[in-house]
C-alpha cells in the first residue's frame, strides 16, 4: 500500500487485527475433539443501579439493551472453565467463572472487548444474587436450555455501575 503514513498505519493494525484474531480463535477449540457444545441466546439488561448519577446512564447503560451470547460448561465440553460470552451492540464481555456455589455463580473473572479497541481487564469480580439454572455442574449435553442471570458491580469498569443481565440460551443443534 501506498500513499503516506495513515494507509501504512491503518495496513498494519489491519495486519495485526487478523493475526491477533486467528491465534485467538485457534486457541478457543485447542484440545477439542469435536464441535463444542454450547447454548446460544440472548440476555438483557434488566436494571441499573447508580451508586453516583450517571454511573451507567453516562457511560452509555441502559435498560432493556441486549445482547447475544453463548454459555459453554465445563462439564460438557472438558475445557478448562465455565466461560459465557455476551456480545452487546457497543462492548462484549467474557466471562470465566472461578468461583461456584450450587446454582450460584459467585465469582468470575471478566475481560471487556470495548469499541474502538479497547480492552479492560477486571479479575477476581465478586456476583450477588446471581445465578443459573440448572446448575453448571448439572448441564449435559441433553440440557435443552439454560437461564443465567447477572448482578455485576462497577460494570465494564465503571465504579458506581451495577448492573443485571438476564438471559435464556437454548442449546445449539450440532
Amino acid at each position: 500500500m501506498s500513499g503516506g503514513y495513515i494507509p501504512q498505519l491503518m495496513e498494519g493494525l489491519m495486519r495485526r487485527f487478523v493475526t491477533g484474531m486467528a491465534g485467538f480463535l485457534a486457541s478457543c477449540g485447542a484440545g477439542l475433539a469435536a464441535d463444542p457444545v454450547v447454548w446460544e441466546g440472548t440476555a438483557y439488561l434488566t436494571a441499573i443501579k447508580e451508586a453516583t448519577a450517571g454511573a451507567c446512564i453516562n457511560n452509555g447503560w441502559r435498560v432493556g439493551q441486549h445482547a447475544l451470547g453463548v454459555v459453554q460448561p465445563k462439564v460438557v465440553n472438558g475445557t478448562l472453565n465455565d466461560t459465557f460470552m455476551l456480545n452487546f451492540a457497543r462492548p462484549a464481555a467474557w466471562f470465566k467463572v472461578t468461583g461456584v456455589s450450587a446454582a450460584s455463580i459467585t465469582k468470575v473473572d471478566i475481560r471487556y472487548i470495548m469499541g474502538r479497541a479497547g480492552f479492560q481487564i477486571a479479575d477476581a469480580v465478586t456476583l450477588t444474587g446471581s445465578s443459573i439454572t440448572p446448575a453448571l455442574a448439572s448441564i449435559t449435553t441433553s440440557t435443552p436450555s439454560v437461564t443465567l442471570q447477572l448482578v455485576v458491580a462497577n460494570w465494564a469498569n465503571n465504579s458506581g455501575c451495577t448492573v443485571t443481565i438476564r438471559g435464556t440460551f437454548a442449546k445449539r443443534p450440532v
